[in-house]
């Protein structure tokens, strides 16, 4: 074929590189928002990407081979994927109301996976089959040895391309729709350039024609109008009055009548004007009239529209208010109420937009109360305010008779054994860090801790303080009081609570965020009972058990591997090593995306810039790997290098990610890409390397094998996606998920040693 032709197909496959990631990116964020900023749903859904992607390319990329026009089996695999795309995307933002979700439920696992898959069919399968498909066209029409490699690298690097320009060029600037719908139009352009080069003149007519109704669409809005019917699907025809999306997450807001409810994330946090003022009285009230006088206060989100007015009617100094999501104070700013207005206004209180980890741990104020309201790890996110690291940090802003107020889940007649688990973990954690902890049972529990002074919670003396100052209360009175603090009420919590074995708790930590999968457990519970006993035995598993597993598929292969003297079957350990190398790339690479979000609370923003650095070292290895293919005298040895070099990387990973907090900030924004891009690197090394042995020795061209390799270290990733969203990192934590990824490695260096390639 012509080089015009070739340099046409380079086009195509840099343009569905970037299409892909595009797609992956704005999928994995919609569908944080639908399962309510859960990020355990980022592995779920790379999960189901991958799998889908390699039957994709295993499956359907083997029709081309049999196909007799294939420039248009390619042509109508990318229009398929094209035209799929903004179908998804509308479906990702109604996907909750498909299902029955009510605003504030933590979906089960089995609802996000199973939810994600659906919406991710069509365009993973497409996409994988794009692969092999370009991988065939582009050795037929370059008759090039290593078209594999080359067709790797040069959709990695439209995939870095993509991956680059969505975060910075075009989320700040157009909605999902309006991106999708552009990037159809560059696929369709894309492939007019390629049918040209055909002198195929009836499918250049029908493509032309498809790519000017794309614009005409574009300029009747049509993206803009069809976001706007999906936030008001998405929110069940609510009034949605504002819609924006942050560096955290989405924020919303719906009115009904003179009422304003403010969503993050599909979860309600602010009501304005009339306030929850049960939970606003209690949470303030009992800590403030714990202190013996009160003066500073840090106050951590969800402060406006009732919580501030309440803590002003004590004469403190200062408030601070810090929110973790500055645009939610932004919407409340723009809608405002005679309430906040009043609230927000007063010269005691001072607004933070900022971070609240980030505010204390660069500041050296010292506060008499710090109140957080949040009310479970549901979220990694949120999870970064019920750790020791963070009750560590607050501890150190306290004052000597500071208290620190923590709000969780409760019940006032019935303690389950999962409720048990999470009101357990977060009194063990705080006591990890406190010597003083209180908790005030009720709906929801109050946690009241205090470094060097006892918490006086004697009904007389919180009664007497109430009048003393003064404080006007509707639902705080002496009689509620004496109710709330009874020896009666408190005794029976303590004897419900003390039924559970604390022994089976672990500590509540960034790098280990236990809380999280607690959590789950208990609306699991609750939403599909029968998942208890799933998760129970998920609690159990150790990394011993993953050794024992590990040993017996090992011991299976190679034993199958040994059995004769056929090469064939021995090769058959290159695939089992692109397994396992995509196992541990994808492990490493969410452990990296995970401890991202639990320091630092922002990954939806940093999820684009985090994915393409992992994509770029791919890329980067992929590059290196294929133009060293020939030149290597040893490959066998510098694949077992590679695999050592997979095995070192885990700990190193482990070490960064455990020191840093002792990394100077100005360096710290940069460590989380480049450890995403060395992963990248030495996975990418591999797969060229890997494709060459395996064809040598199967005596096979080499784009014959590609189908099963591809498919190989995409069911590694599947399956690591899946295992570290559902126990890896939940269950045994940031350090244990390295032990694991290194046992993985060694496994497949162990089978190529031993079978003798």
């Amino acid at each position: 074929m012509n080089n015009s032709f070739s340099k046409s197909l380079r086009f195509v496959i840099l343009v569905t590189g970037a299409s892909g990631i595009i797609a992956q990116i704005i999928l994995i964020r919609e569908l944080m928002v639908s399962f309510y900023g859960n990020e355990l749903s980022i592995g779920l859904v790379l999960a189901n990407w991958l799998i889908l992607e390699a039957l994709g390319s295993f499956f359907l990329g083997k029709t081309i081979e049999r196909a007799k026009n294939k420039i248009f089996l390619l042509s109508l695999v990318i229009i398929i994927f094209s035209l799929a795309l903004p179908v998804m995307i509308y479906l990702a933002r109604i996907i909750k109301n498909i299902i029955g979700a009510v605003p504030g439920e933590t979906l089960s696992i089995p609802t996000m996976f199973l939810s994600s898959f659906l919406i991710l069919l069509p365009l993973s399968v497409t996409h994988g089959a794009l692969f092999t498909f370009s991988c065939n066209l582009f050795s037929a029409g370059t008759r090039s040895e290593k078209a594999v490699g080359r067709v790797y690298v040069l959709e990695t690097i439209g995939t870095i391309a993509g991956g680059v320009i969505l975060p910075y060029l075009l989320i700040p600037y157009f909605s999902s729709f309006t991106i999708v719908f552009f990037i159809g139009l560059i696929n369709f352009v894309a492939l007019f350039g390629l049918i040209l080069t055909t002198k195929s003149t009836r499918f250049s007519i029908g493509l032309g024609s498809l790519m000017i109704l794309f614009i005409l669409l574009i300029i009747a809005k049509l993206p803009a109008k069809i976001q706007k019917l999906s936030i008001i699907h998405h929110w069940q025809g609510h009034n949605v009055v504002y819609y924006q999306n942050s560096i955290y997450g989405n924020i919303a807001v719906i009115k009904q009548q003179e009422q304003y409810t403010f969503f993050e994330d599909g979860i309600p946090v602010i009501n304005t004007p009339v306030p929850d003022i049960a939970f606003a009285e209690d949470f303030v009230h009992f800590p403030l009239l714990s202190h013996p006088n009160p003066k500073r206060v840090l106050l951590i989100s969800g402060g406006a529209g009732g919580i501030l007015t309440e803590i002003l009617k004590y004469r403190v100094e200062t408030i601070d208010y810090v929110e973790l999501d500055p645009v939610l104070l932004e919407a409340v700013e723009k809608f405002p109420t005679p309430l906040t207005i009043e609230e927000l206004s007063d010269p005691r209180v001072k607004l933070i937009h900022q971070d609240a980890r980030s505010y204390l741990n660069n500041q050296n104020k010292y506060y008499d109360l710090i109140l957080v309201n949040f009310i479970s790890p549901a979220t990694i996110q949120i999870n970064r305010y019920f750790t020791k690291e963070f009750f560590a940090l607050a501890k150190q802003r306290l004052h000597k008779a500071g208290i620190l107020a923590s709000i969780g889940l409760g019940s006032l007649s019935y303690l389950s054994e999962d409720l048990k688990r999470m009101i357990n973990s977060n009194f063990l954690t705080l006591k990890s860090v406190f010597p003083q902890v209180r908790i005030i049972p009720g709906d929801f529990n109050l946690f009241l801790a205090s470094t060097n002074s006892e918490i006086d919670l004697n009904p007389k003396v919180i009664s007497e303080r109430l009048e003393e100052r003064n404080i006007t209360t509707r639902l705080i009175t002496p009689d509620y009081i004496s109710d709330r603090l009874s020896e009666y009420r408190i005794d029976w919590f303590w004897q419900s609570l003390g039924e559970y074995d604390r022994r089976k708790i672990v500590i509540n930590s960034d790098l280990a965020p236990h809380g999280v999968f607690y959590n789950l457990i208990y609306w699991s519970s609750l939403s599909t009972p029968g998942l208890r006993k799933f998760f129970n035995i998920f609690q159990s598993i150790t990394v011993l058990h993953f050794a024992l597993v590990l040993v017996l598929i090992s011991g299976i292969i190679l034993i199958f591997v040994r059995v004769g003297s056929s090469h064939g079957r021995r090769a058959l350990v290159i695939p089992y090593a692109l397994f396992s190398t995509g196992f541990v790339g994808m492990v490493l690479n969410l452990v990296i995306i995970l401890s991202f979000q639990s320091i630092y609370g922002y990954v939806y923003h940093q999820i684009s810039i985090l994915v393409t650095a992992f994509i770029g070292g791919t890329a980067l290895g992929a590059f290196i790997s294929t133009a060293g293919i020939g030149k290597l005298k040893k490959e066998s040895k510098f694949f077992l290098l590679l695999e050592l070099a997979l095995i070192l990387i885990s700990p190193i990973i482990y070490l960064i990610l455990f020191k840093i907090g002792v990394i100077n900030d100005s360096v710290q924004e940069f460590i989380f890409p480049v450890l995403s891009l060395l992963v990248g690197f030495f996975v990418g090394m591999e797969f060229p390397l890997a494709n060459e042995i395996y064809s040598r020795i199967k005596e096979r061209k080499n784009v014959k094998s590609v189908g099963l390799l591809y498919a190989s270290d995409l069911v590694g990733g599947f399956l690591g996606a899946i295992i570290i969203s559902i126990v890896l990192i939940p269950v045994l934590g940031i350090f244990n998920t390295c032990i694991i990824a290194m046992m993985f490695k060694v496994s497949s260096i162990l089978l190529i040693m031993l079978s003798r390639l």
